[in-house]
Order: structure tokens, then sequence, then C-alpha cells
């Protein structure tokens, strides 16, 4: 069984997902400048239905900090496996190549790991800044300026 297209198949996956989460990152920042802008211009009613479109994609960051370190296991056991199965066929002599084999493997949980944190920072960071437009229009509309 050839899996070593499976694992490059995984790499391609958690790649996909992290330009995705980078297009939502990017999107998110620009989306935050420009409600900050336009609540002290809308009602009441207007502003709290801008902030709770802030949460909409969220959950893309959310899907990356969950899935990263998954495919990145599952890309090492695949890897792992289809490294096994070589060193079967040639036969078990040198230990350079063990070692080649399981540092190869482990690219892919260190890359879904890296994944997964990248996502997990922006996640609370664009998290928290809703929270604080979420704050600021609740003064602005209480008459707290």
């Amino acid at each position: 069984m050839d899996l070593e297209m499976f694992h490059k198949a995984v790499f391609v996956i958690m790649f996909v997902i992290f330009v995705i989460s980078n297009y939502v990152i990017v999107y998110k920042f620009i989306q935050i400048s420009k409600i900050k802008k336009e609540i002290n211009r809308s009602s009441e009613k207007e502003a709290y239905k801008l902030i709770t479109k802030l949460k909409d994609s969220m959950w893309i960051l959310d899907f990356g900090i969950t899935s990263g370190p998954l495919l990145g296991l599952l890309g090492s056991i695949l890897a792992l496996i289809e490294s096994f199965a070589n060193l079967a066929e040639r036969g078990i002599s040198n230990p350079v190549v063990i070692s080649k084999s399981i540092g190869f493997a482990l690219v892919a949980t260190a890359f879904g790991i890296c994944l997964a944190l990248w996502d997990l920072v922006f996640y609370k960071m664009l998290n928290d800044m809703i929270r604080n437009i979420r704050e600021e229009a609740k003064l602005i509309f209480a008459g707290g300026n």
C-alpha cells in the first residue's frame, strides 16, 4: 500500500486550512476596524447586528485549532507505517535510516501543532477584540460614552 500519497495529502489539507485561516484572520481585522468606526454612527440594534456578524467564520479558526494536531498525528502515523514497511523490505541494519524515517514522520506532527498554535493565538486575539467592541457598544448605548 502506497501511504506516501496519503501522507502528502495530509500536508496539503493542513496547508489549505492554514491559507483559509489566514484569510479569515485578515478579513476579521478589516471587519473589526470598519465596525469600530460604524458603531458610533449606528443605532443600537444595528450595532449589535454588526457585532454579531463578527463571530461569523470564527469557527474556521476553531477548526484549525482542533484539526491541526490531529491531521499532523495522522500524517506522522502514515509516514511511520510507510517507513517501517520499507525497512521491513530492506532489513533493519542501518540506524541512520530509521532515524531519518522517524524524523520525517514527526514533521507532520510539528506542522499540525504549529497550525493549531497560529490559529489559537489569533482566535484568542480576535475574540478579545470582539468582546471589547461589545463592551464599548454597551457603554455607548447606556449613555456612558
